[in-house]
């Protein structure tokens, strides 16, 4: 399983600004907006950002005719009838393309070869346990490493990625992607979205817990000489999401989860502590017999009026 990601403090710095700024503005940077040498009207906000003021012609804007695609380009390959032309053909389709196989999870890639005739997933609205998990330590170094440091980084970071995605698969689960926070890159996970199952919120913990595990076990490389401190913090919560493949179905288009529990997910781990496992009310009354969870009261989270019922998973009863 391959990803493609980005990792350094650039990544983080742009997401904070994008919360940190208004809906229906573009929020810039004290160093985005030093690029610009006043060529736009600015207005700071109470956060050390600015906001773009909308004030700009068509001129300055210029134009951008946006067409979707109806149909697919036309393949560059000219097709040799015999049986033997076909065959080759087929074989150098097949070599080109299935490199790309191992950027998608594999239980998705089957749905999309089972579908392949509709262009299209079917959207869904299965309740499913989904989970977040933030490596701390590693992508924060990548901006701190020496040149000769670089590659074991990366080597560390794609061990630790393949090992949680085997663990993940190994639970039925998938690993949607990594995507990034104000407080770093993660890992999108969920447990049941093609196949719901009563047992999804147990095998989402349990692979938590392993998860945990294995962060803390990892060699952890250098950086600057001295090794970096690599820990991770979890939020796993179980509830209700849209799960749809989105964009246009002769271009660029992705399988994904969206709703009001992956941003539950994602808000809880980013308050839980090193190496902590925090869980949603839904996620500890269906685990509750199997796993110990200490109450961390009832917190109120961006985005939600009423307050979360919060637990930290601490581990598998005996």
């Amino acid at each position: 399983r391959m990803a493609h990601v980005l990792l350094g403090r650039a990544v983080t710095i742009a997401k904070q600004a994008e919360g940190l700024g208004t809906i229906g503005r573009v929020a810039l940077t004290e160093t985005v907006k030093a690029q610009l040498d006043n060529r736009m009207q600015l207005t700071p906000t109470t956060n050390a950002h600015w906001l773009v003021v909308d004030n700009l012609t068509p001129e300055e804007l210029g134009e951008y005719e946006i067409t979707v695609a109806r149909r697919r380009s036309s393949s560059p390959m000219l097709f040799d009838r015999s049986v033997s032309g076909l065959i080759s053909e087929i074989k150098s389709a097949i070599a080109m393309v299935e490199p790309l196989a191992s950027y998608m999870p594999p239980s998705v890639l089957q749905l999309i070869v089972q579908t392949a005739s509709e262009r299209r997933i079917p959207p869904a609205f299965p309740t499913i346990a989904v989970a977040f998990v933030n490596l701390i330590g590693l992508p924060e170094s990548v901006d701190d490493a020496l040149p000769e440091e670089t590659a074991a980084l990366v080597a560390c970071f794609s061990d630790a990625f393949s090992l949680i995605n085997g663990i993940v698969e190994l639970k039925g689960g998938i690993l949607q992607k990594v995507t990034y926070h104000s407080i770093g890159s993660e890992m999108l996970i969920h447990f049941g979205v093609l196949n719901p199952d009563s047992s999804d919120p147990l095998r989402a913990a349990e692979a938590m817990s392993t998860v945990r595990e294995l962060v803390e076990s990892i060699a952890a490389p250098t950086v600057k000489g001295e090794p970096i401190r690599l820990t991770c913090r979890i939020g796993l919560v179980y509830g209700p999401v849209f799960a749809a493949e989105i964009g246009e179905r002769r271009g660029r288009r992705e399988f994904n989860i969206l709703g009001d529990t992956v941003n539950i997910a994602a808000r809880i781990m980013s308050q839980a502590g090193e190496n902590e496992i925090w869980i949603n009310g839904a996620m500890h009354h269906r685990i509750a017999s199997q796993f110990h969870a200490r109450s961390l009261g009832e917190m109120v989270l961006k985005g939600k009026s009423l307050p979360q019922t919060v637990y930290a998973l601490e581990g598998q009863r005996v």
